[in-house]
Protein backbone atom coordinates (compact mmCIF):
# COMPACT_ATOMS: atom_id res chain seq x y z
CA UNK A 1 0.00 0.00 0.00
CA UNK A 2 1.27 3.46 -0.90
CA UNK A 3 1.85 5.61 2.18
CA UNK A 4 3.20 9.11 1.80
CA UNK A 5 5.41 10.57 4.53
CA UNK A 6 2.91 12.33 6.86
CA UNK A 7 5.51 14.98 7.80
CA UNK A 8 6.15 15.76 4.14
CA UNK A 9 2.39 15.97 3.49
CA UNK A 10 2.01 18.34 6.47
CA UNK A 11 4.81 20.60 5.23
CA UNK A 12 3.36 20.59 1.72
CA UNK A 13 -0.11 21.43 3.10
CA UNK A 14 1.34 24.33 5.13
CA UNK A 15 3.07 25.73 2.04
CA UNK A 16 -0.02 25.20 -0.12
CA UNK A 17 -2.19 27.11 2.37
CA UNK A 18 0.31 29.96 2.78
CA UNK A 19 0.76 30.34 -0.98
CA UNK A 20 -3.00 30.71 -1.46
CA UNK A 21 -3.81 32.80 1.61
CA UNK A 22 -5.95 29.98 3.03
CA UNK A 23 -6.31 28.95 6.66
CA UNK A 24 -3.50 26.80 7.99
CA UNK A 25 -4.15 23.04 7.97
CA UNK A 26 -5.68 21.42 11.03
CA UNK A 27 -5.76 17.72 11.96
CA UNK A 28 -9.22 16.32 11.26
CA UNK A 29 -10.68 12.88 10.46
CA UNK A 30 -7.25 11.23 10.42
CA UNK A 31 -5.86 13.67 7.86
CA UNK A 32 -5.46 17.41 7.41
CA UNK A 33 -8.17 19.92 6.57
CA UNK A 34 -7.57 23.30 4.93
CA UNK A 35 -10.46 25.77 4.87
CA UNK A 36 -9.97 27.53 1.53
CA UNK A 37 -13.17 29.65 1.46
CA UNK A 38 -12.97 30.54 -2.24
CA UNK A 39 -15.73 30.51 -4.90
CA UNK A 40 -14.22 27.43 -6.57
CA UNK A 41 -13.35 25.52 -3.38
CA UNK A 42 -14.74 25.48 0.16
CA UNK A 43 -11.98 23.33 1.58
CA UNK A 44 -9.90 20.21 1.16
CA UNK A 45 -9.03 17.16 3.21
CA UNK A 46 -5.60 15.64 2.62
CA UNK A 47 -4.70 12.08 3.60
CA UNK A 48 -1.23 10.51 3.50
CA UNK A 49 -2.69 7.07 2.75
CA UNK A 50 -5.90 5.44 1.63
CA UNK A 51 -7.81 4.01 4.58
CA UNK A 52 -11.26 3.43 3.12
CA UNK A 53 -12.78 2.48 6.49
CA UNK A 54 -11.71 5.80 7.98
CA UNK A 55 -12.44 7.98 4.93
CA UNK A 56 -15.77 6.42 3.89
CA UNK A 57 -17.81 8.05 6.73
CA UNK A 58 -16.29 11.45 5.94
CA UNK A 59 -17.03 11.07 2.22
CA UNK A 60 -20.61 10.00 2.99
CA UNK A 61 -21.12 13.06 5.21
CA UNK A 62 -20.16 15.59 2.51
CA UNK A 63 -23.38 17.30 1.50
CA UNK A 64 -22.06 20.04 -0.79
CA UNK A 65 -19.84 20.38 -3.80
CA UNK A 66 -16.44 22.10 -3.82
CA UNK A 67 -15.20 20.23 -0.73
CA UNK A 68 -12.37 17.97 -1.90
CA UNK A 69 -10.79 14.78 -0.58
CA UNK A 70 -7.14 14.43 -1.60
CA UNK A 71 -5.73 10.97 -0.93
CA UNK A 72 -2.23 9.67 -1.65
CA UNK A 73 -3.05 6.39 -3.40
CA UNK A 74 -2.32 4.74 -6.72
CA UNK A 75 -4.95 5.50 -9.36
CA UNK A 76 -5.76 1.80 -9.79
CA UNK A 77 -6.16 1.06 -6.08
CA UNK A 78 -9.08 -1.37 -5.46
CA UNK A 79 -9.93 0.48 -2.25
CA UNK A 80 -10.21 3.74 -4.18
CA UNK A 81 -13.38 2.40 -5.80
CA UNK A 82 -14.88 1.58 -2.42
CA UNK A 83 -14.31 5.15 -1.26
CA UNK A 84 -15.63 6.72 -4.46
CA UNK A 85 -18.76 4.56 -4.27
CA UNK A 86 -19.90 6.57 -1.24
CA UNK A 87 -22.73 9.03 -1.64
CA UNK A 88 -21.20 12.14 -3.18
CA UNK A 89 -22.78 15.53 -3.66
CA UNK A 90 -23.44 15.93 -7.39
CA UNK A 91 -24.89 19.44 -7.35
CA UNK A 92 -21.98 20.85 -9.34
CA UNK A 93 -21.12 19.55 -12.79
CA UNK A 94 -17.75 21.27 -12.40
CA UNK A 95 -16.88 19.13 -9.36
CA UNK A 96 -18.10 15.99 -11.13
CA UNK A 97 -16.05 16.80 -14.24
CA UNK A 98 -12.90 17.37 -12.20
CA UNK A 99 -13.30 14.03 -10.44
CA UNK A 100 -13.84 12.21 -13.74
CA UNK A 101 -10.83 13.90 -15.34
CA UNK A 102 -8.56 13.12 -12.39
CA UNK A 103 -9.53 9.45 -12.50
CA UNK A 104 -8.41 9.22 -16.13
CA UNK A 105 -5.02 10.93 -15.76
CA UNK A 106 -2.16 8.60 -14.75
CA UNK A 107 -0.54 9.83 -11.51
CA UNK A 108 2.85 10.38 -13.14
CA UNK A 109 1.33 12.92 -15.59
CA UNK A 110 -0.89 14.84 -13.15
CA UNK A 111 -0.12 18.61 -12.92
CA UNK A 112 1.34 21.07 -12.70
CA UNK A 113 -0.89 23.07 -15.02
CA UNK A 114 -3.30 25.94 -14.38
CA UNK A 115 -6.18 24.70 -12.25
CA UNK A 116 -4.41 21.51 -11.11
CA UNK A 117 -4.92 20.84 -7.40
Amino acid sequence: MLVADPDLIARWADAWAISRGAAMPVARHGGLYIHVDQPDQIGRYIFAQLDADAIRPLAASIDRSLLYLKICAPAASPSRTSVSSCRLAESSTNATSRRQVRQTIPPDTAGPWPGAH
